[in-house]
């Protein structure tokens, strides 16, 4: 491991715990049942922004179909985030509350969890009422 104390990071050969698990990974062996599954390709969304920055990307398997209402949504929540520089969570939709970014000094926080519009569930996590 004299690379690891050197560099800190991880040689492969030098593990041998890690050789032993790549060793032990098997391919994929096609059957007339999968072997369509094994040789076609994924289907894949990206979501590039203005100044060329991938966003969002998914995969999708060919036999599956895409959610053309969730590609929506997230495209809505990035550029929520970039206009009113606020974090959308989990499941969020179009008029349902925002997080405010987490603040970066106790003053902030003190000012946030005094604040009457904001629903602050502690000094770190604060929901705003989205008015779009």
């Amino acid at each position: 491991m004299t690379i690891v104390k050197k560099y800190g990071m991880l040689q492969p050969s030098e593990n041998k715990r890690y050789m032993r698990y790549i060793q032990d990974i098997q391919p994929n062996k096609a059957t007339a049942d999968n072997e369509i599954m094994n040789s076609q390709p994924v289907r894949e969304i990206f979501i590039i922004d203005p100044e060329s920055r991938i966003r969002y990307m998914a995969f999708y398997p060919l036999s599956n179909g895409r959610n053309l209402d969730e590609i929506k949504r997230i495209l809505q929540a990035i550029q929520k985030t970039d206009s009113e520089k606020v974090d959308t969570p989990v499941n969020w939709n179009p008029g349902d509350d925002v997080i405010i970014p987490t603040p970066l000094s106790y003053d902030d926080a003190k000012k946030r969890m005094e604040d009457k519009e904001l629903k602050c569930s502690d000094w770190y996590i604060c929901l705003k009422e989205d008015k779009s």
